[in-house]
């Protein structure tokens, strides 16, 4: 007979909706396919079916995004405060294309993943 599971672990498989043969790794776990479309400026960044799909702050970013990249905007400036880095306040400017990058998982570098996060 099979280990009793605790509640972390029903918890984890119910929102990862992994099966516990997954969760162990007796079972392989589905790998979705990845459809990344090239960066252009102006263009959306994800295709209307995955916009759709979009949580809410991904939906209202990527909207910012194409009416700033109809601006002819390549770039955006982010501010962070001594708060944020305990280094003074500073700005920098991430391009368009690290953006997609972002929404597609794509290999970045690890100032941009930083401050994604704040």
């Amino acid at each position: 007979m099979g280990k009793q599971l605790n509640e972390q672990e029903v918890e984890f498989l119910r929102e990862t909706g992994f099966t516990l043969d997954q969760a162990i790794g007796t079972a392989d776990i589905p790998i979705a396919e990845v459809i990344a479309i090239p960066f252009k400026l102006g263009k959306p960044l994800v295709t209307e079916e995955e916009e759709i799909k979009l949580g809410t702050q991904m939906f209202n970013l990527h909207k910012w995004y194409m009416r700033m990249s109809n601006e002819e905007m390549d770039m955006f400036g982010v501010k962070y405060r001594d708060h944020d880095f305990y280094r003074g306040e500073d700005d920098f400017w991430i391009y368009f294309e690290d953006l997609h990058a972002i929404y597609h998982r794509q290999a970045l570098d690890v100032s941009i993943i930083t401050i994604w996060v704040l």
